[in-house]
């Protein structure tokens, strides 16, 4: 009987986690630059959003922090409410949300350095790098391979948080080190 409640208990958790991928996926592509979030307000009633109001201000605010970063987060709840259904044992789950969660702010700050994209906390870890260390960043190439490095660190913290194999990490790093 035991076996049975943790069995439903499981799926339970799996579909909500689901249900929160679904969310914060559809907030995120039906969001517009026209809908209220954080730090900025429209007296516009019409909300383009499909979850309205909430979906703007999570979607919006979520965007205004990480930029195109922000499209992993659902990510982070698609796999691990999948595997939740489907039976597969997650360990350590805190120290793979952490992970996870620097993993975006590391990705935020290397692709802001990169001009790739710009968000609030790109900008801001950068300033930080920049105020630092400004001696190391003064040099082009110490710089780029600086970042480059982090870009390594970043996609293996990305992966451990995201709960995948390191088989899967070296087949994406590997192309890199060929251009090296």
């Amino acid at each position: 009987m035991q076996k049975i409640k943790i069995f439903i208990f499981n799926k339970l958790i799996g579909l909500f986690l689901l249900g929160i991928f679904c969310f914060l996926l559809i907030s995120l592509l039906t969001r517009s630059e026209h809908d209220p979030y954080f730090g900025y307000y429209t007296s516009d009633a019409n909300i383009i959003n499909f979850f309205g109001l909430f979906g703007s201000y999570f979607a919006g605010t979520v965007y205004l922090f990480l930029s195109d970063v922000s499209y992993l987060i659902p990510v982070f709840f698609l796999i691990f409410g999948y595997k939740k259904i489907i039976g597969i044992e997650t360990r350590f789950i805190t120290i793979r949300f952490f992970s996870f969660t620097i993993s975006l702010a590391l990705l935020s700050l290397v692709l802001k350095f990169w001009s790739i994209q710009n968000g609030i906390i790109g900008n801001s870890l950068l300033k930080i790098i920049n105020y630092k260390f400004e001696y190391l960043l003064a040099n082009n190439t110490i710089s780029f391979f600086l970042f480059l490095f982090l870009f390594f660190i970043t996609i293996l913290l990305l992966f451990y948080g995201l709960s995948l194999h390191f088989k899967y990490t070296l087949i994406i790093i590997k192309p890199f080190f060929k251009i090296l």
